[in-house]
């Protein structure tokens, strides 16, 4: 089974899909969104150098990095446990504050840590 083919519209010029971008409330949950996904991507990157400096601070110790994942893993299941709760107990709006919020103070912590 396929799906059938409907007829596309003419494309939107740029100008035209950028328009909603002079909207405030628009432009606030599109910044919103971009720095909270670069806050997910710093993540991704520490997992990218976790093994390699696990490997240089205990001798290629696979036990640790193991550990290690084990323990981030079990933090993420935390804290997405603990975001369901928040976000019920506390509703949508100050639950979101709260993660933004979090995730600022240990970017800002993680940057004060690799400055030494």
């Amino acid at each position: 089974m396929t799906v059938p083919s409907v007829p596309g519209g003419e494309p939107a010029p740029l100008r035209r899909r950028l328009s909603s971008l002079s909207s405030p409330a628009v432009l606030r949950l599109v910044t919103i969104t971009f720095l909270a996904a670069g806050g997910g991507l710093m993540f991704l990157m520490f997992y990218a150098y976790l093994g390699a400096y696990t490997a240089e601070v205990a001798s290629e110790s696979y036990g640790l990095l193991s550990f290690l994942l084990f323990l981030v893993g079990a933090v993420d299941l935390a804290g997405a446990l603990l975001a369901g709760r928040t976000t019920d107990a506390w509703g949508p709006r100050r639950s979101l504050r709260l993660v933004i919020g979090g995730q600022a103070v240990m970017l800002g912590l993680a940057a004060a840590l690799v400055s030494r």
